[in-house]
């Protein structure tokens, strides 16, 4: 049985009375009357879990299905609801096996925090995670504990705190060759979430965001992109000045109501694309820097149908008629 096996084995929910003294290459210390902590030298980890030490010496695991987590360590995860201090922390939270899966091999992880259940069925990932980032905190937990810490209505398996990657200069004239997404306002969680599932989707690489976009990095919006924020660069700065100091020639495209038809007009695979506010759209300033006015046409319906479109559906769209000639040689 291997290492990892028999670690796994140790922390099972059954294991009441089995001696994990005998798992090689680690050292226990009793930090608390009913807490003990294993370090594991070589896969660079501290695991923290439930447990007794008998009189004899033997370590036995608690019979509580996993460790407890501190108020305070309930409290920093719980408070990275907030931008001000994800940015004050440099941390920032993901939820679920999908979104955690996903970020893991891209972010640095300060705390795993997961069901045994979790752990049994996803061990390759845990291994290589711990192999491949730098040493992080694994806290093996019960449902009912992760409960206590998620932000969710209904958690499932694992939660992480991931550190936020930093901030990196971003050259706009790349939109000479490729397309890039602009974000002006758009202030909805889920529709932002949304967007970079939609550029992960088609290839986008790079979403410019006004800072008054909603932060790819508040848990709704992570939680919306389904892991596509490991795969999409997002950069904030100030729009007006970005726009417009690019390269002449670099197609400047918006959405409007008199615009030309996207399904008729000869269209470029590569540009900014423009995506304004739910409420208001393209604002006036950023309006005047667009070369291209789009329009999405409704089929006529008699019953009047739908005044507009979201805005997460409308970058569908267009991305897609934008991406067409790239997507027909597939």
């Amino acid at each position: 049985m291997s290492f990892w096996e028999n670690l796994i084995k140790s922390l099972s929910l059954l294991a009441k009375g089995i001696d994990v003294v005998n798992i090689p290459h680690y050292t226990c210390c009793v930090r608390m009357r009913y807490f003990s902590s294993l370090y594991l030298p070589e896969r660079k980890i501290l695991v923290i879990f439930a447990a007794k030490v008998e009189p004899s010496g033997q370590v036995c695991l608690h019979d509580s299905n996993g460790m407890m987590l501190t108020r305070n360590e309930i409290k920093v995860i719980r408070a990275l609801e907030r931008k001000r201090e994800r940015d004050d922390q440099g941390l920032f939270l993901a939820e679920g096996p999908k979104v955690v899966g996903d970020l893991l091999g891209h972010f640095d992880c300060r705390m795993l925090v997961l069901t045994q259940e979790y752990l049994e069925r996803e061990e390759k990932l845990v291994h290589e995670h711990v192999q491949s980032r730098k040493p992080s905190s694994l806290r093996v937990v019960s449902q009912q504990e992760l409960e206590r810490a998620s932000l969710l209505q209904s958690p499932r398996d694992v939660l992480a705190v991931f550190e936020k990657p930093k901030s990196e200069s971003f050259d706009l004239n790349i939109a000479n060759r490729e397309l890039v997404i602009v974000l002006d306002g758009v202030q909805d969680p889920g529709n932002v979430g949304t967007i970079l599932r939609i550029a992960d989707w088609f290839g986008v690489k790079h979403i410019l965001c006004s800072p008054d976009t909603a932060d790819v990095f508040s848990p709704k919006v992570v939680q919306a992109t389904m892991g596509a924020v490991a795969r999409v660069r997002v950069h904030y700065q100030n729009l007006f000045e970005l726009i417009k100091g690019v390269d002449d020639g670099v197609n400047v495209m918006g959405t409007y109501l008199d615009g030309e038809n996207i399904y008729s007009t000869q269209l470029p695979s590569e540009g900014i694309l423009l995506m304004g506010s739910e409420g208001h759209g393209i604002s006036e300033e950023m309006g005047r820097l667009v070369t291209k006015r789009l329009h999405i046409p409704a089929v006529p319906c008699a019953s009047g149908g739908s005044e507009s479109l979201n805005v997460a559906v409308a970058t569908a769209i267009c991305v897609s008629e934008l991406k067409r000639n790239t997507l027909r040689d597939l």
